[in-house]
């Protein structure tokens, strides 16, 4: 890890039921395209740490990127339908 690493919190409220369709599409989805805008994924949180029938699931991803730079430059490589359209899925 170098020491102008620059880390992205991104939280997701899952529905009830709802936290295996979403491990397995931001795997097959999402995943891929950060690693090419060069985020690192380092930690994926889950709290509670048991999906349960009523209440939501709140889901963290911890991201690593090299510096301000890689910063924007993920960010100017955000904008492609296909990352809009991810995260208007996730709502």
């Amino acid at each position: 890890m170098s020491d102008d690493s620059v880390f992205i919190l991104d939280e997701l409220e899952l529905r009830p039921g709802m936290l295996a369709p979403f491990r397995k599409a931001f795997l097959a989805q999402y995943a891929p395209g950060a690693r090419q805008r060069g985020m690192r994924l380092l930690h994926t949180w889950v709290t509670p740490p048991v999906e349960l029938e009523t209440g939501r699931t709140k889901v963290v991803l911890v991201w690593q990127l090299d510096g301000v730079s890689g910063f924007w430059t993920m960010r100017s490589q955000n904008g492609g339908p296909e990352t809009a359209a991810w995260w208007q899925n996730c709502e």
